[in-house]
């Protein structure tokens, strides 16, 4: 596998890693279970992805990255500043995912773009990221749609 992949790969991992932990605090700043309901799915589909992504770097004699980034810990202090300076909880919360999800895609969407110089053109890794990336696309949505209500 080409360094670039792999490269790649593990700024997924990361970015799921990221996902995880925000999803994690997001399910601690809300008391609406329809929503905690809606964050434990992104949490857990976050969860399945670092598995699948675990085992390609297995195959390929890598190790994956175990950490999350410095970006992501910032953002998670940032959600809790935001959280505790808002009227509205709900949409500031479903505002937070909404941003962490266009960072997952926008990871995904630079991997698999084939107009940039360095995505991942292995067959199968492409696969299973273009099909997380759809996965993390109907996750965003169902976020907006939820944030667009309040």
């Amino acid at each position: 596998m080409q360094d670039q992949t792999m490269d790649h790969v593990n700024k997924i991992i990361q970015t799921n890693l990221d996902r995880r932990e925000g999803y994690d605090k997001a399910i601690e700043q809300t008391e609406d279970p329809q929503l905690k309901d809606l964050f434990q799915d992104c949490k857990n589909q976050s969860e399945g992805y670092l598995s699948e992504l675990r085992e390609i770097a297995g195959r390929n004699g890598e190790e994956p990255v175990s950490d999350t980034s410095a970006a992501g810990d910032l953002y998670r202090v940032w959600m809790d500043i935001k959280q505790a300076l808002s009227v509205n909880n709900t949409k500031a919360v479903l505002q937070s995912c909404e941003r962490g999800e266009d960072v997952a895609l926008n990871a995904y969407r630079k991997a698999t773009d084939p107009e940039e110089s360095d995505a991942v053109t292995d067959g199968p890794v492409l696969s299973t990221l273009n099909k997380q990336k759809d996965g993390i696309l109907t996750m965003h949505n169902r976020v907006k749609a939820l944030r667009d209500m309040q």
